[in-house]
């Protein structure tokens, strides 16, 4: 038995790992312009593709490089990324190479190596009591698995 794949439009920035932007595909909504497939199962434990439509994401890293005023290079240790745009962004007045920042951005160019993102916002959360890059991947993962229906919230 095939099962359509679940199509899940994402209002909020969704968290990705630079890894997996080469799995994001254009699509042809002007609300939701980006969408990635997940594996996922239905309610019956049978597998199914959950497909999640998105306009926004959001990534976090290690800046490596300034490459110019306006770009920067940003690895989150699964690849890097080139942020384009930033010093119209706020949050970008503190940037600087060696720093770990969260970057609210729109996806451009997910295929080019390394791929392409345009800056929106960013956060300095490189203070050195944090975990935000231990537990930045478990993050991701997590956000995956609720959107999947693999783990829920009762509230």
């Amino acid at each position: 038995m095939t099962f359509e794949p679940v199509v899940l439009s994402q209002d909020a920035p969704v968290k990705l790992l630079v890894r997996d932007f080469r799995n994001v595909l254009k699509t042809k909504l002007q609300t939701y312009p980006w969408k990635i497939q997940c594996p996922s199962t239905n309610k019956n434990g049978a597998s199914q593709s959950l497909v999640i439509q998105f306009n926004q994401i959001w990534l976090q890293g290690w800046v490596k490089t300034c490459e110019n005023e306006d770009n920067i290079l940003i690895s989150d240790g699964s690849g890097e990324v080139r942020v384009t745009k930033c010093k119209r962004s706020p949050g970008y007045n503190w940037i600087k190479q060696g720093a770990y920042c969260g970057v609210l951005a729109t996806m451009k160019l997910p295929s080019q190596l390394p791929p392409e993102v345009e800056a929106l916002k960013f956060m300095d959360i490189s203070d050195k009591n944090s975990e935000a890059e231990r537990i930045w991947p478990l993050e991701v993962q997590e956000l995956m698995n609720v959107l999947a229906n693999r783990i829920s919230f009762d509230l």
